[in-house]
């Protein structure tokens, strides 16, 4: 399992002509735009940065951001499973948020390992998606921001 922001041209080849499966969750442009600047100010990133909602636009469009522009990465996963939908699975986060469960099952049986009819009628798919909630996972420990923004401010103002 790998977590990352990497555009897809950018893996190794050793993942890319692997037999490794890819998942890919894509956030909609504007909530996606909206969402980094929400965090740049919460968290108080680029000291010294114009932060006016028409500059983070520019920036945004122009693909002034750590990984790299959001549209290149975005249409090389969304090519990548076209060329090969057994490898990659293109998922919105939008589609996660109405319908948690038919994304889980979708996982599943893209990881050749759907689910059981009984394990469905015993709820394992509205447990595990409870588990996989935004509000479960952003509690864990891994996913306090105090180390990741150090980070990330080094990154950006590199």
């Amino acid at each position: 399992i790998l977590a990352t922001h990497t555009p897809f041209k950018f893996l190794s080849d050793s993942i890319r002509e692997s037999k490794c499966k890819i998942i890919y969750i894509c956030r909609n442009p504007l909530d996606q735009f909206i969402s980094q600047r929400q965090f740049f100010l919460e968290n108080k990133l680029g000291k010294g940065v114009p932060f006016g909602l028409d500059e983070t636009f520019d920036m945004f469009c122009e693909g002034t951001h750590p990984y790299g522009p959001f549209w290149e990465q975005m249409i090389g996963y969304w090519n990548a499973q076209l060329e090969n939908p057994d490898k990659v699975l293109f998922i919105t986060y939008e589609e996660l948020k109405h319908d948690i469960s038919f994304c889980v099952k979708k996982i599943a049986k893209f990881l050749k390992c759907p689910f059981l009819s009984e394990e469905e009628e015993k709820g394992l798919i509205e447990e595990i998606s409870k588990l996989c909630s935004f509000n479960s996972l952003k509690s864990l420990e891994v996913n306090i921001m105090d180390m990741f923004t150090t980070v990330y401010l080094k990154i950006v103002h590199t």
